[in-house]
């Protein structure tokens, strides 16, 4: 693979974390315009008098209450694709790190391209994060 090829790669999960961070931002804010679907008991009828008024108002009860559940559930699977977006970046920005401690380690090495796709490993483990590894 190469590097032009492994930075594509890298763009592109970039541009996929963008566009997952604004459907998550989309939905997230789709809450409030959840909830203003509501048009009010007058549209339901609730004023009305007896059996029929006590009716409207149940019906506009429920009607309220699923634009509720709906506002709840946009909110909470806005919020989940935010942090998946977030992660992705975060995967992204890992990925380029590798691709360039690599490449530094093999050109350090002095790497032949003896091995197959051209590239041969280092002769010790590459460290990405040497704070959380140890050379072995």
């Amino acid at each position: 693979m190469t590097d032009s090829h492994r930075r594509e790669e890298t763009r592109s999960l970039v541009d996929f974390a963008g566009k997952v961070l604004y459907t998550g931002d989309t939905l997230a804010g789709a809450a409030h315009a959840i909830t203003a679907f509501d048009p009010g008991p007058q549209a339901f009828g609730a004023e009305g008098a007896g059996g029929f008024g006590e009716l409207c108002r149940a019906l506009h009860g429920q009607w309220r209450a699923a634009l509720e559940a709906r506002a709840r559930e946009a909110e909470s699977q806005g919020s989940r694709l935010i942090d998946t977006a977030q992660r992705l970046g975060r995967a992204a920005a890992n990925y380029a790190d590798a691709d360039v401690t690599l490449s530094t380690e093999i050109a350090r090495t002095g790497a032949e391209s003896t091995a197959v796709g051209g590239v041969r490993p280092p002769d010790r483990q590459v460290v990405v994060r040497p704070d959380t590894a140890q050379p072995e």
